[in-house]
């Protein structure tokens, strides 16, 4: 009995220690359980807590947005060319699945039986001192990791991010398909060489889309994702071929090619095409590419997922693109493009030189000579580019002519002259001479003849002698505008300093030429130098001081990298600015852009603009404002001095590109009125002479009756007349005024006195030396040519010569006397006669 108590004894403390470890487990194993509930919902929350839209992002490279945030590009884009999984050729998604994650359609983002593999053989490698390591990481995995690389970064081997990495596996298998997230990983997956997504590796490789691969071409491509760089068939083929053939071997393994196939492609050697650069698809793009250059480095704007914002608006981007190109093919219509290289037989030309490079050819690409254009569009008020065309197509030539290219604005350039006078004392009204002008003062195509009269955008140019400095602007008149400014400063270089330091204050960095001609567009600038320099006059004179493209840049993280903020600087007077802006809303409604309204359909609200047609026709411009947006224009040929054609002016060229861009602008950028600045002054003056008004400043109507020509007008303090320059023309003649400072008494100078020149009668228009602009047909009654020196104001003369062998020679010249006239007066009719000697030949 006693041993029988015992052994229930025994028994009994068994069961009391194995209830007690069985309970304690269970404790354990609930705790277990609990803790690991616990860090799966943790870890699940994390995963869940990313942002899978930037799975479609595709930021391995930087993306480029418009300022509504847009994705409108990448950097090198050519570098990633998405494409749906249909346009992925079948045998290259069986090549990757085949080496990369073989139960890729049959596991949820984590293949167990391939962790348990590569435990099982990496151990085995370390068992055996071998250095050996096999992954088991899925095509979903892979994906994450390249998507969310700072979360998941590839430096990390620990467990840790492993077992993150599992988890955020699990979230893409649930948000996609499978077949998704195949399209995906093609497009993402880095090939080396600057090559991202299947598309780009393709191109970039064989010269050909991914669709056409061959099975040793899949296959290739498929052995690079091992290692892209060391397995590069430029850099180590012998590799990559071995690379491939592993590839092949698991393709006919699983049955996706037959045996034939798999021998067939083995045999296969392949041939990979020569490394070029990759070009740019837009020169917006390549602007911004290079601005990313200078801000982070080349390789890290490539692969460092950037988010850049820009600046253009993407709906004004494509109007501008698209008008361009399409007002530029109807000008290759013209019967003047019959025997000139035209867009159209261009682009073929480039096509097969591109082919024979992708064959493997080495030859320099064609250079386009056809007629090219650019568009710049500015914010007035920041200088943030809103529209950027640097010519009609990038492919063939990556050559920005809206920032690159110099060309002469001819009369575009003509605002900052006139803002040159009008901040120098003379106004709108100041009255200038518009007649015949000996081309020798400003040799603009020459050094003989008359001054063409080219600029006013008509075939018919007529003279109209003194004319207000406002009415020479908006009709664009070439001779008024030499005289007005010559009458800038106290002689030519101090004028032609004048113009240029305006020019310099509003944005033109191109050095100013010391020549008359200046003064008629002919210093050679960008089409942006001209577009920041228009935006002086939109508003007070102040503009940006400088445009830019990027308005912000963030990191693959979020995170804004530090920019410079936009700043401005004074250009000109605010009176000034509002005169020039009044002058070309003038030119734009009744002058050289008239037909903007008139034919092209302009919307009719406060606009401003001018044309601009380079001597010879080379090069046509137009420039104009709102108070919101410059829009600069250009077209001509990238070869210096080759005429478009004659009688090609920037109203038939430049101006409906300019209008249907403005046009498309107004809905999110409205102009309002331009206002008047508080530093004009309403005053009277004479319009007959633009000085002080006298009791005696009346001209007599068609009535007969007595009319006042005072006019009431807003001038700015050094503007405005001082009591002692009364009307010259219904007053005694005075010293004339040149220029003064606010506050300054004028300079003045006696005007020239003209009596004892000799003048010599016109019997007919005449013309000295070439005439490419027919100024003679505009110019019924020939002036002067023999004193410009001042006024310009000469009697009409005739230059043909007696036959010296005519007896009656000496007696057919009659020479007529000047006789001193103000200015408005008609010559007398009858004026002395005297004989003169023969009289030798004229040379101008």
């Amino acid at each position: 009995m006693p041993e029988l108590t015992n052994q229930r004894r025994k028994r009994n403390r068994f069961s009391g220690f194995l209830m007690l470890f069985l309970k304690a487990s269970a404790a354990l194993c609930l705790l277990a359980a609990a803790l690991g509930i616990w860090f799966y919902g943790a870890w699940k929350l994390k995963a869940r807590a990313l942002d899978y839209r930037r799975l479609k992002e595709m930021e391995s490279g930087s993306l480029i947005l418009d300022r509504s945030g847009e994705i409108i590009g990448r950097i090198f884009t050519k570098n990633r060319d998405e494409k749906p999984l249909a346009d992925l050729s079948k045998l290259l998604q069986q090549a990757v699945v085949s080496s990369e994650d073989s139960r890729f359609f049959s596991h949820s983002g984590v293949d167990y039986y391939g962790i348990a593999r590569a435990i099982f053989r990496n151990s085995a490698s370390r068992l055996q001192g071998r250095k050996s390591r096999e992954g088991a990481s899925t095509l979903t995995q892979q994906l994450a990791r390249n998507t969310f690389t700072e979360d998941l970064p590839s430096k990390d081997r620990s467990i840790r991010r492993k077992v993150f990495e599992m988890f955020v596996a699990w979230e893409v298998e649930n948000r996609l398909t499978k077949i998704q997230i195949l399209e995906l990983y093609l497009n993402r997956v880095f090939f080396g060489s600057s090559f991202y997504g299947a598309e780009a590796a393709a191109q970039g490789y064989f010269g050909k889309s991914a669709k056409e691969l061959s099975p040793s071409e899949a296959a290739l491509l498929a052995g690079l994702l091992r290692s892209p760089n060391q397995l590069s068939p430029w850099q180590n083929r012998k590799k990559c071929i071995d690379a491939r053939n592993h590839v092949l071997f698991r393709m006919h393994e699983l049955g996706s090619l037959s045996d034939a196939a798999y021998q067939e492609a083995l045999a296969e050697e392949p041939v990979i095409k020569n490394k070029k650069s990759v070009l740019q698809e837009s020169y917006f793009a390549a602007m911004v590419s290079a601005q990313m250059a200078e801000l982070v480095g080349l390789e890290n704007a490539l692969s460092g997922g950037y988010r850049i914002y820009t600046s253009i608006d993407l709906k004004l981007q494509r109007t501008a693109e698209s008008a361009l190109q399409k007002q530029l093919e109807t000008l290759e219509a013209r019967p003047e493009f019959k025997d000139r290289q035209t867009y159209a037989a261009f682009d073929p030309i480039y096509r097969a030189w591109k082919k024979r490079v992708q064959a493997g050819a080495e030859e320099a690409p064609p250079k386009p000579e056809y007629l090219q254009g650019a568009v710049v569009v500015l914010d007035n008020a920041t200088g943030a580019i809103r529209a950027l065309v640097g010519g009609r197509d990038v492919k063939h030539s990556e050559f920005n002519r809206a920032t690159q290219s110099k060309k002469p604005p001819g009369s575009a350039f003509k605002p900052i002259v006139y803002a040159a006078a009008f901040e120098s004392g003379l106004h709108p009204w100041s009255m200038v001479q518009d007649s015949v002008m000996d081309n020798r003062k400003v040799m603009i195509g020459g050094t003989s003849g008359i001054l063409g009269e080219w600029a006013r955008e008509e075939a018919n140019t007529p003279f109209e002698g003194m004319v207000t400095a406002q009415n020479a602007l908006l009709k664009s008149k070439n001779a008024a505008t030499v005289r007005l400014g010559m009458m800038i400063g106290n002689d030519l270089k101090t004028s032609l300093d004048a113009v240029s330091t305006v020019a310099k204050a509003t944005g033109i960095q191109s050095p100013t030429r010391a020549f008359p001609s200046t003064f008629l567009g002919s210093t050679e600038m960008s089409l942006m130098e001209l577009s920041l320099a228009y935006s002086s006059f939109s508003g007070d004179g102040s503009r940006p001081t400088k445009p830019f493209i990027i308005e912000r840049v963030e990191d693959n993280a979020g995170k804004p990298l530090p920019k410079e903020n936009a700043t401005r600087q004074n250009a000109l007077k605010p009176a000034t600015a509002h005169q020039i802006t009044e002058s070309l809303m003038a030119a734009l409604s009744e002058g050289t852009g008239a037909r903007a309204f008139s034919s092209l359909g302009l919307k009719r609200l406060p606009l401003a603009g001018k044309t601009g047609t380079a001597y010879d026709f080379t090069d046509v411009w137009f420039m104009g404002y709102s108070s919101a947006l410059t829009c600069g224009v250009w077209s001509g040929f990238d070869k210096s001095r080759t005429p478009i054609f004659y009688g090609a002016f920037g109203s038939d060229i430049a101006l409906p590109v300019w209008t249907e861009v403005m046009n498309a602008s107004f809905e999110n950028y409205p102009p309002k009125p331009f206002r008047r600045p508080e530093d004009l002054r309403k005053c009277r003056i004479c319009a007959s002479s633009g000085y002080t008004l006298l009791p005696s400043c009346l001209e007599t109507a068609q009535d007969g009756s007595q009319v006042s020509t005072a006019k009431e007008v807003w001038l700015s303090a050094n503007q405005i007349p001082l009591p002692e320059e009364t009307c010259d023309v219904h007053g005694p003649k005075r010293p004339k005024r040149h220029s003064g400072e606010d506050g300054a008494q004028p300079k003045v100078e006696l005007a020239v006195d003209l009596s004892g020149i000799t003048a010599i009668s016109l019997k007919s228009p005449t013309v000295l030396g070439e005439d490419p602009f027919f100024s003679s047909r505009s110019e019924q009654s020939a002036r002067a040519l023999k004193n410009f020196r001042d006024t310009g104001r000469a009697a009409p003369l005739d230059n043909r010569l007696p036959d010296a062998g005519s007896p009656d020679a000496l007696q057919q010249t009659d020479v007529p006397k000047v006789q001193a006239v103000r200015p408005g007066e008609s010559s007398p009719n009858q004026l002395p006669q005297k004989n003169q000697p023969n009289l030798p030949r004229l040379e101008f």
